[in-house]
């Protein structure tokens, strides 16, 4: 069983939370970031590395989730522009605990770092289209989805799940590849920058739907910890409360800061 007391504990530089509690058998606890924001809170204040480390000590079978990829180098994480990633990254490796840390970047096993890099932090697919060049597009954001998954067919299955955790993930995955199809279909009626954003979309949404794997997935965790950007975090939010009850919430507010900080409830696991 999983109980929840109420704190007037804050976490430094995070916009939005989300605690959720699904059939008193697991807890998420979600936090919402700008990448590249962090500030300090007044009064009663932790660091998101420092929860993470309280929540491992005080529950062996809490792990935490990190938007980077299981291939990444740990130049290539520290990095990164987030702090709270970085910095978790390296408290848990200097307690001997990084295995408690769950890379959930799917994104770049699909299309590579260049690719990735392409479709978050540059004009590549608006220039492609501009030029009317959609087979590219489609080749290196699209085809290679289906490609992958035909390979692969373990990718999406969803047999391993309960009836309830099933019917989520399935209508996730019915609405990723109809939206792939969808934007390679209608592609040349579709403005440069709407074709940027409807993919970067349903690959974000790829991304969510193998985070929801991890977290149904049967094994001996009953609390996660994730820290991701904003849409990641509505989107799994949106999610998780269809089938989880929710216990603390509080939404992106662009103020932000020192003086008004998400307040997280601590998990009891008994």
């Amino acid at each position: 069983m999983i109980l929840f007391s109420e704190s007037d504990l804050f976490i430094n530089g995070m916009f939005s939370i989300t605690q959720l509690l699904f059939h008193d058998k697991k807890t998420f606890t979600i936090f919402g970031e700008l990448h590249d924001k962090y500030w300090e809170c007044n009064g009663n204040k932790l660091s998101p590395w420092e929860y993470c480390i309280k929540r491992i000590s005080e529950n062996k079978n809490c792990s935490v989730l990190l938007e980077y990829n299981n291939q990444s180098s740990e130049e290539s994480i520290l990095l990164l522009k987030s702090k709270s990633i970085t910095e978790i990254y390296k408290a848990l490796n200097e307690q001997n605990n990084k295995n408690k840390i769950i890379p959930y970047d799917i994104r770049h096993w699909f299309l590579g770092l260049d690719q990735q890099q392409s479709l978050y932090h540059s004009d590549y697919i608006k220039n492609k289209v501009k030029d009317k060049n959609y087979k590219i597009i489609k080749e290196q954001y699209i085809d290679c989805f289906f490609t992958k998954c035909n390979k692969n067919k373990e990718l999406f299955n969803t047999q391993t799940y309960t009836e309830e955790i099933k019917h989520l993930l399935n209508n996730i995955k019915q609405s990723i590849f109809k939206e792939f199809k969808n934007i390679s279909i209608n592609i040349d009626k579709k403005t440069p920058k709407n074709i940027q954003e409807l993919l970067r979309k349903n690959w974000q949404k790829v991304t969510d739907f193998f985070i929801l794997t991890i977290l149904f997935k049967q094994d001996n965790n009953n609390e996660y910890i994730i820290i991701t950007g904003m849409h990641h975090f509505d989107f799994l939010t949106e999610e998780l409360q269809k089938i989880s009850y929710v216990v603390n919430l509080q939404n992106f507010e662009e103020n932000r800061g020192s003086d008004n900080c998400v307040s997280v409830y601590e998990p009891i696991v008994l």
